[in-house]
């Protein structure tokens, strides 16, 4: 059930990996497989805080361009050659409003980061670790850093080591000054 080796295969052979063995937030739809050679659809949705996941969010552009082009098809007014271009409008309005919230959401993290140093390192100078002072980060603050850093400060709290919370926020945030 783990995924390790059956006694009954011989040696040569490779048991596939089970799905039990792979937790279910790692398994990828088709939609997210086609996307991830094209771009990283998950981590701008993570980014722009968006909490669909990827195929949901596909289907939702689907359903939007197939709406943009019935409406374009079912008003007698609008010449039909304008169904593909409705039904493109429609299929990237929820790319474009992504990306916009994801861009306001990095805006306002980078005039929060100095706030957020200030008050790590006064934490600092008062004698507290620097996990106290992501801990105090994420509560003293407001979104979207305080989200940011409580991730990083339950990351570390459950065991894994702060460096590797801290590259996953700056993978997750891209932010220079982070």
């Amino acid at each position: 059930f783990a995924g390790g080796k059956s006694p009954a295969l011989g040696r040569g052979h490779e048991a596939e990996p089970s799905l039990l063995a792979s937790p279910l937030d790692e398994t990828r739809g088709v939609f997210e497989g086609m996307l991830s050679r094209i771009g990283n659809l998950r981590r701008l949705l993570e980014q722009a805080d968006v909490s669909l996941d990827p195929s949901r969010f596909i289907l939702l552009s689907a359903g939007l361009a197939t709406a943009g082009a019935v409406a374009c098809v079912m008003t007698p007014a609008v010449p039909k050659f304008f169904t593909p271009i409705a039904a493109c409008v429609g299929g990237v309005l929820p790319l474009l409003w992504a990306l916009l919230r994801r861009r306001k959401r990095l805006r306002k993290f980078g005039q929060q980061m100095p706030e957020a140093l200030e008050l790590i390192s006064r934490a600092l100078r008062a004698g507290h670790s620097l996990a106290s002072g992501i801990n105090l980060v994420s509560d003293e603050m407001a979104e979207p850093i305080s989200k940011e850093f409580r991730r990083c400060y339950e990351a570390q709290n459950l065991g894994i080591p702060l460096e590797d919370a801290l590259e996953d926020m700056c993978e997750r945030v891209p932010n220079l000054d982070l």
